[in-house]
């Protein structure tokens, strides 16, 4: 993931397209840092592609009659539904805490850098 750090009012922010390279706080230049994502990152893209294909293949069951997806014909609707909800309620919690993982990970980086970490 990427985040951006600015010297001038010491924010870390994850970098986003509307202000490029720009701080949000004093729209002064930062620096580029980039970070690898947790495990909790990975796990969070698995679980919303699951949670893609199980409302493709609902939505071609019952609205399209596909004959791919009519092994649903057997599944309880409200217990699927209910599963998909319940995965996409874990996708949102495994990236909260992919972001505070990856956030704590980007200061880390600056403290190192300004040699702010006692070890």
């Amino acid at each position: 993931m990427r985040y951006k750090y600015c010297p001038k009012c010491e924010d870390v922010r994850a970098r986003n397209l509307a202000m490029g390279k720009r701080c949000e706080s004093c729209l002064g230049d930062t620096i580029a840092i980039d970070v690898p994502r947790s495990i909790y990152g990975k796990a969070m893209y698995i679980v919303s592609g699951i949670a893609i294909a199980m409302i493709i293949l609902y939505i071609a069951h019952r609205d399209y009659d596909a004959g791919f997806a009519s092994f649903l014909g057997g599944v309880d609707e409200g217990i699927y539904i209910a599963l998909l909800f319940g995965l996409i309620i874990l996708a949102f919690g495994l990236a909260f805490i992919d972001t505070g993982r990856t956030n704590a990970a980007a200061r880390k980086i600056i403290d190192e850098r300004k040699g702010r970490v006692q070890e």
